[in-house]
């Protein structure tokens, strides 16, 4: 009987100088894709930040933002309570200052060209700060108005008391006299 034997051969890995050369190259062809090319893409698609800010300052809100990223122009949103404003803004602006009606305001500022790059922040005022403050102005507001009502009042009584008194004296004075005229011839 004939038996038939399989030879298998199999390859031993070599490992030639040649190759080592390539290992370099590939390893510098990695390190610029990893440092330079990859960050570049990113930079790429990502905007700047608007750095949007919204902070307290007495009884006002003041809103900042980074005008360099809204160069062309921007959309900004208050949302105070149940009041809603939206506004352009310019790009040479970069802060705004706003009257909270509420202790809640939300600000969302974004760009006109891609609705996707937005910013939203939020204040919480607080509420006693702000409307005692108001209170108070509109109290002493009012304080004045009355001052003033008062003193236009006696100012006008003493005006119309003054005219009565003109009137009396000029019906007491007999009207002048008209002066004769004479013509005096000279010779």
């Amino acid at each position: 009987m004939a038996t038939a034997t399989t030879v298998v051969h199999q390859e031993v890995f070599e490992v030639r100088v040649r190759d080592w050369a390539y290992l370099p190259v590939a390893c510098f062809a990695a390190a610029v894709l990893a440092y330079v090319v990859i960050p570049r893409a990113q930079m790429l698609s990502l905007r700047p930040k608007f750095n949007l800010s919204v902070r307290q300052e007495g009884a006002q809100i003041r809103i900042t933002w980074n005008r360099f990223a809204a160069w062309k122009g921007a959309n900004l949103e208050i949302v105070d309570g149940s009041q809603h404003m939206a506004m352009f803004v310019p790009g040479r602006l970069s802060n705004l200052t706003y009257q909270a009606r509420t202790a809640d305001v939300e600000v969302r500022f974004g760009s006109l060209n891609n609705a996707g790059s937005s910013e939203i922040a939020r204040c919480l005022v607080r509420e006693p700060e702000s409307v005692a403050i108001l209170d108070n102005e509109l109290a002493k507001t009012t304080a004045e108005a009355a001052l003033l009502r008062g003193a236009m009042a006696q100012r006008t009584r003493r005006v119309d008391r003054l005219q009565r008194i003109a009137n009396r004296l000029l019906a007491r004075m007999p009207p002048p006299r008209p002066k004769p005229i004479t013509t005096v011839w000279w010779r």
